[in-house]
């Protein structure tokens, strides 16, 4: 499969590899285009950063391929772009030398919906884009000035069969990567909520370390860390003002699962979050205000 590179002159390919060596200094951007369109049906394509990081990867259409920031396409490293503007932060962790990142397009004909994976782990829709949408996607890598290396191979769809590396299928639980991100619960054990409950996860102090912030009545704060198998949890201060009982009861509940954490997975695309008495929390992704809209989803046609 051949490349297309963006006229910088410091590439070289080999194969399904590309590697990048900027000779400036200054701050830029170096992309590439592996021409292996797809148009239909559900298409999947795995990178893996042989050398470098924070290298980003994505899709984009010939139309929207250029040199430098005016390169447009749908891309992820950490964040979600279009190549020059932050569209959604915190939407995955950092991508670093070893990684793998994958890119799930589904062409359904109302919709064109972008998906990224991280090391086997389903980081969900990133970008959903209504009819009549660009096409055909390309595969394409955008390093910054430290350059690298990237290799790029078409695979089966997660959950499709045939030997396809991601670890788990969309439908079942995933090892939670980087739940990073604003959230609102839906159910305890399985029982819809009565009322409205929030959860902020941010990066800790460590790859395995994430500060909560939640709120139903009162706001309150803690920090969980992963050691193996297991999760600690800093002590919680919180606000204390008074509520209806029933709010007041589902505080309760919340604040001693994030106290006593045992499993956390990305189900389906909700975060699950059990104490160790099994109760179990489930949260949806939460309508968050952004530039683009009210979502972690980006539902701007950034080729356009």
């Amino acid at each position: 499969m051949a490349w297309q590179d963006d006229g910088s002159c410091c590439y070289s390919f080999n194969g399904n590899t590309a590697e990048c060596r900027p000779t400036d200094t200054g701050d830029n951007r170096y992309n590439v285009l592996f021409l292996d369109p797809a148009e239909s049906g559900k298409v999947y394509w795995e990178f893996t950063m042989q050398r470098g990081d924070n290298i980003s990867t994505g899709v984009t259409v010939r139309e929207k391929f250029a040199k430098g920031y005016a390169n447009r396409c749908m891309c992820f490293c950490r964040n979600l772009s279009n190549g020059n503007e932050l569209l959604v932060s915190n939407f995955g962790p950092n991508v670093k030398q070893g990684d793998v990142v994958g890119v799930l397009c589904d062409f359904q004909p109302s919709t064109l919906v972008v998906s990224f994976y991280h090391n086997s782990t389903f980081l969900g829709e990133a970008f959903r884009v209504p009819a009549p949408y660009p096409k055909p996607l390309l595969p394409c890598v955008c390093f910054g000035t430290q350059g690298g290396s990237v290799s790029v191979v078409r695979k089966n769809p997660p959950g499709s069969g045939g030997g396809v590396s991601i670890a788990h299928p969309i439908a079942q639980p995933q090892p939670i990567a980087c739940p990073v991100g604003h959230w609102t619960l839906q159910t305890i054990n399985n029982i819809p909520v009565n009322g409205e409950a929030t959860l902020l996860v941010e990066g800790g102090s460590s790859p395995d370390s994430y500060k909560l912030a939640g709120k139903v009545i009162n706001a309150f704060t803690t920090t969980i860390t992963r050691s193996g198998p297991s999760w600690t949890s800093t002590p919680m201060p919180s606000t204390m003002m008074a509520g209806p009982p029933h709010l007041m009861e589902l505080e309760g509940k919340v604040k001693d699962v994030l106290q006593s954490v045992a499993y956390m997975a990305i189900e389906t695309g909700e975060l699950v979050i059990r104490s160790g008495n099994s109760t179990e929390i489930k949260f949806a992704p939460a309508k968050v205000a952004t530039a683009f809209g009210s979502s972690n989803v980006c539902t701007r046609n950034v080729l356009a």
